[in-house]
């Protein structure tokens, strides 16, 4: 699972969707998109992975989207 923590069609943040999308087993691609009023975008991915023997794995994957602008909120 993706989460993040500016919301999907937030205020000042290019109204596109969908910031993410999950395109395999491993895989998934992310929008480079953050909201101008913010400090910056954090993807939290959620992986979690199962052998044939039924052992399982879990982790956290964070993805920052840094705020590079000129002029700070």
């Amino acid at each position: 699972s993706i989460r993040s923590n500016e919301r999907v069609d937030g205020l000042l943040d290019g109204h596109t969707s969908p910031d993410w999308v999950i395109t395999g087993a491993l895989t998934a691609r992310l929008r480079a998109e953050r909201s101008w009023l913010g400090l910056g975008r954090v993807y939290t991915l959620n992986v979690r992975c199962q052998d044939g023997s039924g052992n399982e794995a879990t982790t956290r994957v964070f993805v920052r989207v840094p705020y590079f602008g000129l002029f700070r909120p």
